[in-house]
């Protein structure tokens, strides 16, 4: 996606959060193209543990299937900090990353940012053809 941005239409009216996913991020060292296609739709706000230190979703490890057995719920800790940024949007590039944060934004920030898939964001600008009239 981040190979076509100059096709891609531009926003400036909202803010995006964006979650560093494991495998992209520090497996992969892909930051900055994930960022560069959320910036499409305005600001990009990086939470306090971003990137090259980013916090994990919750589904490694298998929490996912799993769950924590004490303390706080390791989705809803990063949804909380995802939150708390005053973003519109949380911006993510995974689809584990999609599931554990879908549910820990319901959970601790309901009304709070709007999810969406890095592909999503840059699909939302988009406009397909206008019905005939």
């Amino acid at each position: 996606m981040a190979r076509h941005l100059d096709s891609l239409p531009r926003s400036t009216e909202g803010s995006v959060a964006f979650h560093d996913p494991c495998y992209l991020g520090r497996y992969r060292g892909v930051y900055n193209e994930p960022r560069a296609v959320a910036r499409l739709t305005g600001t990009v706000i990086d939470p306090p543990k971003s990137r090259e230190r980013s916090f994990c979703c919750g589904a490694g490890g298998g929490l996912a299937f799993l769950g924590e057995e004490k303390g706080d719920r390791v989705s809803h800790v990063r949804a909380l900090e995802l939150a708390g940024t005053g973003a519109d949007v949380v911006g993510a590039a995974c689809p584990f990353c999609n599931t554990m944060l879908r549910d820990a934004l319901a959970a601790v920030a309901p009304g709070g940012p709007k999810l969406l898939d890095i592909a999503q964001i840059a699909a939302a600008g988009i406009e397909g053809p206008k019905p005939a009239a």
